[in-house]
C-alpha cells in the first residue's frame, strides 16, 4: 500500500515542474525577440507588395463606403545625399541646409537707369474685370500690386561699346543726368591729340564704354536721331580723329553701316585710304554718287566724296570727267592747292613740284602713293593723329620725317613703343657719330640724336658708356618736349643696369626715369645704393 502513493507523487511532481519550465523558456524567447526588435527598427521603403491572389471584379457599391479604421503610418527612412560627395547627409547637415538663406533668382534683364515712371495712355491701361486691385493707378501709372506699367522704348544704336564696367568702362549709367543736346555739342570739342596718358585713357574710356544713351527729348527727334545713330557716329568720328583705328574698326562692325549717315561713310572711306585700299575707297565713292547725292548744295562731306571720285577717275584715265569734277570743286570754293596739284599730275597734266601741304589728310597720302611722290617734309605739321601715324610707316617718307612722325604718334599713344624702337634702329650712323653721340645730342637735339643715342645704349660694351648714353637721351627728350617717349623707348636698357654705388651720378636720372615709368621698386633700389655707402 505504501509503494503506490510514492510513485504517484513522483509523477505529479514531474507534471508540476514541466509547465513551469515551459513558461520560463517562453519568457526568455519573448525577451530575446523584444531586444532584436528594439535594435532593428522597422523600415518601410515604398508601398507594400501587391497580392498575388486573383483579382475579383465586383459591381460598384452605391452605398457609402465603410469608414476605414485609422492607424499609425509606418515609419519611413528618408535618405538625403550630398550632390558633391554622394554620401548621406547627417541630421546636423540637414538642419544647416534648412537654416540657409535662399537667394532670389538673378534677373536677366538689362539694368535701366532710374527715371520717373510716366503714366501710359488710357488705351494701354490694362484692367481686371471685377477686381479693383488690378486697376492702374491714375496718378502713378502703376498697378495696385506694385507692378509698373510703362511703354517700352526703342533700342538705341548709341548704346554700343567695347568696354563694360568690369573691363574698365565708365559704367552703363555714365550719361545719367546729362541731356543729349549737351553731349552732342561737347563731343566734337574733345581734343584728338593729347600727350598725357591719363587724358588718352579717359578719352578712350568715354568713347568706347557701353552705356545707356543720354536722356532724349524733342530736339533729338527733330534732329533725326531717334535711333541714336548720330551719337554713335560722333563717338566714332572722335575715335577716328584721335587715330584709334582699332576701336573704329570694331565699332563699325556693330554700327548699322549705311550711307544714310555721312559720318559713318566718311570715316570708312578715310580708313580705307590710310590703309592703302584705294580700290575699296573708289567703290564706296561710286556707290555714294549712284544715288541722289550729286545735285544740291555742296557740303563738307559731299566735297570730300567729290575729291575722292575725281581721284578715282584720274586713276582710271578718264581725264574729261576729272576736269568736270575739278571745275565743280573750284566753283564751290574748295581751296586745296596740294590736292589740285596732285590731281593734275595723275590725270596726265604737268607734274608740278609739291613742297608743302597745308593740312595733310588721308586723301593726300593716297594720292602721293599713287603718284609715287615723296611726302613733303612739313606734312606732319597740323596733320591729324591718324595721318601722323600713317606717315611714320610710309615708305615714301624720308627717314627724318618718319622719325618725327613716329615720335609724335608714340607720344599721342597711337603708335606702339616697339614700332618707334624699330624706326630708331633703322637709322644708320657712322663710328664718328657713335663716338660723339652725346656731343651731337647737345648740339642738335631732335629725333635723329635720339635714334643714335638709343642704338649706342644698346651696343656699348661698357656699363658706364650705356649709362651716359641713357642720361643724354633723357636730356634730349626734355629739350624736345618728349621726355616720356625717351623714357619708354629706353626702359628695357635702363633696367639692365644694376644699381651700383660706383654709378652714383647715374642714380638721380635713372631713379627719375624709373619713377616716371611706374617702376617704384627699381627706383628705390637706386636710392638705397647711394644712401647706404653715404651712411657708412
Amino acid at each position: 500500500m505504501n509503494v503506490f502513493p510514492v510513485k504517484w507523487l513522483s509523477a505529479l511532481a514531474a507534471l508540476t515542474i514541466l509547465p513551469m519550465f515551459l513558461l520560463v523558456v517562453a519568457a526568455a524567447q519573448t525577451q530575446l525577440q523584444k531586444t532584436e526588435a528594439e535594435e532593428l527598427p522597422s523600415i518601410t521603403v515604398g508601398p507594400a507588395p501587391a497580392s498575388k491572389s486573383p483579382t475579383i471584379i465586383k459591381a460598384p457599391d452605391t452605398a457609402a463606403p465603410p469608414q476605414r479604421r485609422l492607424g499609425t503610418r509606418p515609419k519611413t527612412l528618408q535618405l538625403r545625399l550630398d550632390p558633391k560627395t554622394g554620401q548621406a547627409l547627417t541630421p546636423q547637415q540637414l538642419e544647416d541646409r534648412a537654416r540657409r538663406r535662399v537667394q532670389a533668382p538673378r534677373s536677366l534683364r538689362p539694368r535701366q537707369s532710374a527715371q520717373p515712371a510716366t503714366p501710359p495712355p488710357p488705351g494701354d491701361r490694362a484692367t481686371s474685370a471685377g477686381n479693383d486691385s488690378g486697376k492702374v493707378n491714375e496718378a502713378t501709372g502703376t498697378r495696385g500690386e506694385g507692378i509698373q506699367v510703362q511703354n517700352l522704348g526703342q533700342a538705341k544704336v548709341s548704346a554700343i561699346g567695347l568696354l563694360n564696367a568690369a573691363q574698365g568702362g565708365l559704367g552703363q549709367d555714365m550719361w545719367a543726368g546729362t541731356r543729349l543736346p549737351l553731349v552732342m555739342a561737347l563731343l566734337p570739342r574733345l581734343p584728338a591729340a593729347a600727350s598725357s596718358p591719363a587724358m588718352q585713357s579717359l578719352r578712350r574710356r568715354l568713347l568706347v564704354s557701353t552705356a545707356l544713351p543720354p536722356a532724349d527729348d524733342a530736339s533729338a527727334a527733330d534732329a533725326g536721331d531717334q535711333d541714336g545713330s548720330a551719337l554713335a557716329a560722333a563717338r566714332i568720328e572722335r575715335l577716328a580723329a584721335a587715330g584709334d583705328s582699332d576701336a573704329v574698326a570694331r565699332l563699325l562692325k556693330f554700327a548699322p553701316l549705311t550711307m544714310e549717315n555721312a559720318v559713318y561713310a566718311r570715316v570708312q572711306v578715310e580708313a580705307e585710304l590710310l590703309n592703302g585700299n584705294v580700290r575699296e575707297a573708289c567703290r564706296m565713292a561710286r556707290n555714294f554718287f549712284s544715288g541722289d547725292n550729286v545735285s544740291g548744295p555742296t557740303t563738307d562731306d559731299q566735297a570730300i566724296w567729290q575729291k575722292v571720285m575725281a581721284f578715282c577717275l584720274a586713276l582710271d584715265g578718264q581725264a574729261a570727267q576729272v576736269e568736270l569734277y575739278e571745275q565743280l570743286l573750284y566753283e564751290n570754293g574748295i581751296d586745296d592747292e596740294a590736292y589740285f596739284t596732285l590731281l593734275s599730275g595723275l590725270s596726265g597734266g604737268e607734274v608740278e613740284p609739291l613742297d608743302k601741304i597745308a593740312r595733310t589728310g588721308p586723301l593726300h597720302l593716297a594720292m602721293l602713293r599713287a603718284a609715287r611722290r615723296a611726302i613733303p617734309a612739313d606734312a606732319v605739321k597740323g596733320a591729324a593723329p591718324a595721318v601722323v601715324r600713317a606717315i611714320a610707316t610710309s615708305p615714301n617718307a624720308s627717314l627724318s620725317l618718319r622719325l618725327e612722325a613716329a615720335e609724335r604718334a608714340e607720344a599721342m599713344g597711337i603708335l606702339g613703343t616697339e614700332i618707334l624702337a624699330r624706326v630708331y634702329a633703322s637709322v644708320p650712323f657712322s663710328a664718328e657719330q657713335a663716338a660723339d653721340a652725346i656731343a651731337l645730342a647737345e648740339q642738335q637735339p631732335g629725333p635723329s640724336a635720339a635714334a643714335i643715342l638709343y642704338q649706342v645704349a644698346r651696343i656699348d660694351d661698357q656699363i658706364s658708356g650705356r649709362a651716359r648714353a641713357l642720361a643724354a637721351a633723357w636730356r634730349n627728350g626734355r629739350r624736345s618736349g618728349r621726355y616720356m617717349t625717351a623714357v619708354r623707348v629706353n626702359l628695357s636698357q635702363t633696367r639692365t643696369i644694376q644699381p651700383d654705388p660706383a654709378l652714383a651720378w647715374f642714380a638721380a636720372p635713372a631713379g627719375r626715369a624709373l619713377l616716371a615709368a611706374g617702376d617704384r621698386d627699381a627706383a628705390r633700389a637706386w636710392l638705397l645704393a647711394v644712401i647706404e655707402p653715404a651712411r657708412g
